[in-house]
C-alpha cells in the first residue's frame, strides 16, 4: 500500500512540472515579437577608374616589311674569252669590296688586237704624213712658175690627203676599241656588295650579252614598310609630307638566331601612290651600311619597324577599353554620377587612345564594362593605377 502510494504522488508531480513548463513556453510565445522582414538597401554600381592627366609624348609609327637591297644588278660580259681568274668571293653569298676584282677574261687575244691596232695607226700616220709633204713640195713647184695662182687639187693632192686622214681616224678608233676591249676583259666590284647568283668557273669560255652573276649593294639597304595614309600625318616623309629636309629616325628590329637586334634607319621617301584597295601607302626606311657588324641585317629578312614621329603636347592618354562607341568616354564626376563625354581621337596606337580634347586634366574615366549604365546614374569607384 505505501509502495502504491509513493508512484501515484510521483506521477502526479510530474504531470504537474509538464503543465508547469508548457504554461511557461505559451506565456513566452506570446511576449515574442514577431520579426519584420527588411529588403536590403541596393548599392551603386561599382566601376573600375583611372585618373587622366596631359602628357607630352612623341607618337610611334609602327610597321613591318622586309629588307631588299637598294641597287641590285646583273653583271653581262661586253668581250667573250676564257675564264683565267675567278675570285674566291665570286660564290652565291660572298661578300666584297667596291673595285675589288671579281673576275678576268684572258687578255692574250686583245692584247695582240692592241699592238695590231697601234701599228697600223702608226702606218696611216706615216702616209698621211708623206702626202702632205709631197704636196707641199708640188705646191712650191706651182708658185716658183705660175706665181700667186692656186694649183690644181690634184697637183697639190687634197682628194689623197683626205683620205688619208679619214684613214688615220678609223684606225685611231680601232685603237681605241682595242684599247676599251683590252679593260673589259677585267670585271671589277662597281661598289660593296653580296652576291646574289654567279654562273662562273675558271677555264669556262664565257659570251657577249649573257648575264654571268647577279649582285646587290651593301651600302644601304630599304625596307618598304606599308602604312595606313592617315599615318603619314604623324611623321616626316620627304616628297610626301615635307618637301626638304631628312626624314624621320626609325628604329628597325629583327630576329636572327631567336634574338632580337636593333638597327637605325630613316625614312627616305614613299611609294608614290596609295593602295586602292588596301587604301595604304609604302613608306621606304633606308639603313646604311648593314653589314658593318655581325650579324648583319641580311637580306629579305622580315623586321619590325618603329618610326619616330613628331612631338605631341598637351595630349590625354587613355586605354582601349576606355572608349566606348562613337568616340564617347564615361566619366565620374564630384557627386559619383556617371556622365557620358564626347571627345576627339587623336589617334590609335596598340592598347592606347592618344585624345586631342573632350577630357580635363585630373578626370575620372570608366576603365571597366559593363552591359548596362545610363548618363547620371550613381557608381561606386575603385581607383586603377593611370597609364
Amino acid at each position: 500500500m505505501k509502495k502504491t502510494g509513493k508512484i501515484i504522488i510521483h506521477i502526479i508531480l510530474t504531470c504537474v512540472i509538464l503543465y508547469a513548463g508548457f504554461l511557461g513556453m505559451k506565456k513566452i510565445v506570446e511576449m515574442k515579437r514577431p520579426i519584420k522582414r527588411k529588403r536590403p538597401k541596393a548599392l551603386p554600381t561599382l566601376v573600375k577608374v583611372i585618373r587622366v592627366k596631359r602628357h607630352n609624348k612623341m607618337m610611334i609609327v609602327r610597321g613591318d616589311g622586309v629588307v631588299n637591297p637598294m641597287k641590285t644588278i646583273e653583271i653581262v660580259p661586253e668581250v667573250s674569252g676564257k675564264l683565267i681568274y675567278v675570285s674566291p668571293n665570286m660564290v652565291n653569298g660572298g661578300t666584297f669590296k667596291k673595285r675589288e676584282l671579281l673576275f678576268k677574261i684572258d687578255p692574250r687575244d686583245y692584247e695582240l688586237n692592241l699592238r695590231l691596232s697601234n701599228a697600223k695607226v702608226k702606218d696611216a700616220e706615216s702616209r698621211l704624213w708623206l702626202l702632205k709633204e709631197q704636196a707641199e713640195s708640188a705646191r712650191e713647184e706651182w708658185k716658183s712658175v705660175y706665181g700667186h695662182k692656186s694649183p690644181p687639187p690634184l697637183l697639190v693632192k687634197e682628194p689623197d690627203i683626205m683620205a688619208a686622214s679619214a684613214r688615220l681616224d678609223a684606225e685611231r678608233a680601232s685603237l681605241e676599241k682595242a684599247i676599251l676591249n683590252l679593260e673589259r676583259t677585267t670585271i671589277h666590284a662597281p661598289f660593296d656588295g653580296i652576291v646574289v647568283w654567279e654562273n662562273l668557273d675558271e677555264g669556262q669560255y664565257i659570251m657577249p650579252g649573257k648575264a654571268v652573276a647577279s649582285i646587290s649593294s651593301t651600302e644601304a639597304v630599304e625596307i618598304k614598310v606599308p602604312l595606313q595614309s592617315k599615318e603619314l600625318a604623324f611623321i616626316d616623309v620627304p616628297g610626301f609630307t615635307i618637301s626638304n629636309g631628312k626624314g624621320s629616325v626609325a628604329k628597325i628590329i629583327g630576329n636572327i638566331s631567336g634574338k632580337d637586334h636593333i638597327w637605325r634607319g630613316r625614312v627616305v621617301r614613299s611609294g608614290g601612290r596609295i593602295d586602292e584597295r588596301s587604301r595604304m601607302i609604302d613608306v621606304i626606311i633606308r639603313v646604311d651600311n648593314p653589314y658593318r657588324r655581325l650579324p648583319p641585317l641580311a637580306l629579305g629578312l622580315y623586321v619590325k619597324a618603329e618610326i619616330e614621329g613628331h612631338y605631341m603636347k598637351d595630349i590625354m592618354v587613355i586605354p582601349r577599353e576606355a572608349l566606348r562607341r562613337g568616340d564617347i568616354v564615361w566619366v565620374v564626376d564630384r557627386n559619383s554620377r556617371l556622365r557620358f563625354k564626347k571627345v576627339e581621337v587623336l589617334r590609335i596606337e596598340g592598347d592606347e587612345v592618344f585624345l586631342r580634347s573632350g577630357l580635363s586634366d585630373g578626370e575620372k574615366v570608366v576603365v571597366s564594362f559593363h552591359r548596362i549604365v545610363t548618363d547620371g546614374m550613381r557608381v561606386r569607384t575603385f581607383m586603377e593605377k593611370s597609364p
